[in-house]
């Protein structure tokens, strides 16, 4: 049933869901659209490969996410696609966002707004970011290949600085 499903639309906004590593099976599915989780109690998913584009919205106010996989043909996160998620994941600060293995090129305007992360690792495929990507977040480790390219790609602007006094920041595996 997963591999004829090609739009999830919003049937999993508001639901009692709390992990979905089945995702993984619906190969079909290209994007995750529009405020699809929206709301819901979700802890962890695992997103498909196939999947090149998280929509607007999509994970809006998903407060208890901690875990959660990035499949590796992801190449957009689109606006506020997380706005307001992660949020109780403040006192232990662990949630891991790892774009290593994807293909990820833009992250989109507010599209990590008032996050809190504890490790962010940006793959060297990342070439653009929205104005305030990552408005009011807070990332403890930032993990990057090249500080020039991240430094030329601008990753905050309006005064949006994800990287406080708190954050450290590891180029090539070498705290800075």
């Amino acid at each position: 049933e997963a591999l004829a499903v090609t739009d999830i639309g919003e049937v999993f906004q508001r639901t009692g869901l709390r992990t979905f590593n089945e995702f993984k099976h619906f190969l079909n599915v290209q994007e995750i659209p529009r405020v699809a989780f929206m709301d819901s109690p979700l802890q962890e998913i695992t997103i498909p490969d196939n999947v090149k584009t998280i929509g607007d919205s999509a994970f809006l106010r998903c407060y208890y996410i901690d875990n959660i996989t990035f499949g590796k043909n992801l190449q957009t996160i689109n606006s506020m696609a997380f706005e307001d998620a992660f949020n109780y994941n403040t006192a232990k600060s662990s949630l891991c966002l790892d774009f290593r293995n994807t293909k990820l090129q833009y992250i989109n305007y507010k599209a990590f707004q008032q996050a809190t992360i504890g490790k962010l690792y940006l793959p060297a495929s990342i070439n653009s970011f929205g104005s305030d990507a990552f408005y009011l977040s807070k990332v403890g480790n930032l993990y990057i290949d090249d500080l020039s390219k991240w430094m030329k790609l601008k990753p905050y602007s309006n005064g949006d600085v994800p990287l406080t006094g708190d954050t450290n920041i590891w180029v090539n595996g070498q705290l800075l």
